[in-house]
């Protein structure tokens, strides 16, 4: 018998909404984008739900979700997941600003970006993660980066959810939906990488494929449901 869990909080300027999920039963933790000041909020949550690290993983590299994961992954000692076609992001997050990315993530006190000693591994359309005694199915949906990613899971029906001090009830699918898919709104298409046609049919692909009553965990903001984004929100494809 498991005993899911779910704790986010949100990180940084930009407020993203990292992901404590796992098992409690097998004591250990997936971590979803781990943003500026992630190295020290995310052991934090950890401490909270009493689990270690098993792994990191990326819904795409922009620098707001991938800003502490380097360092988390070494001090950690976890393997991080990330999507090939936003290797380049990795490797330079700044691309994301264009020409003058270097000065902007400057402006934003980014610096010193160090992805050595760190085990990073790709993410495929399709795939299944076992991992923390969960199952993580990924679902590739380009569009925001060319490597975004969005994460379901039926594993944590019942379980206690939060989202930033505030619980959240727990359906039979919860969805981790990066910068795809917002309370009210959708991903950004006008940084470098970004693509407003693939980020159509990615919205399309995603919104046919989960049921009304799914959770929706987005990368900012408010958590909300499959339902009522279908029902209300006006930048959705119809």
């Amino acid at each position: 018998m498991s005993a899911p869990v779910l704790e986010a909080a949100r990180l940084g300027m930009w407020a993203t909404n990292c992901v404590v999920l796992g098992d409690r039963d097998t004591g250990e933790a997936v971590v979803v984008d781990p943003g500026q000041h992630g190295e020290e909020a995310v052991p934090l949550l950890l401490e909270r739900v009493g689990l270690r690290a098993a792994a990191i993983v990326l819904t795409h590299a922009h620098l707001d979700h991938l800003w502490a994961a380097p360092a988390l992954a070494r001090t950690l000692d976890v393997p991080v997941h990330l999507h090939p076609e936003d290797t380049w992001l990795w490797e330079r997050p700044a691309a994301a600003f264009g020409p003058d990315g270097e000065r902007l993530a400057a402006g934003f006190g980014f610096a010193d970006w160090d992805t050595s000693a760190v085990d990073l591994r790709p993410l495929a359309d399709g795939q299944r993660l076992e991992v923390a005694g969960l199952r993580l199915d990924v679902h590739h949906t380009p569009g925001h980066t060319p490597g975004h990613v969005v994460l379901t899971t039926d594993d944590l029906a019942g379980a206690p959810l939060r989202l930033d001090e505030r619980p959240l009830h727990a359906p039979a699918a919860v969805l981790l939906s990066g910068d795809l898919l917002f309370a009210g709104s959708i991903g950004r298409t006008d940084l470098a990488g970004g693509d407003t046609d693939a980020m159509a049919r990615s919205l399309a692909a995603t919104m046919a494929g989960c049921a009304d009553t799914t959770l929706v965990v987005p990368g900012h903001g408010d958590a909300t449901t499959i339902g009522a984004e279908r029902a209300d929100n006006p930048f959705l494809p119809r």
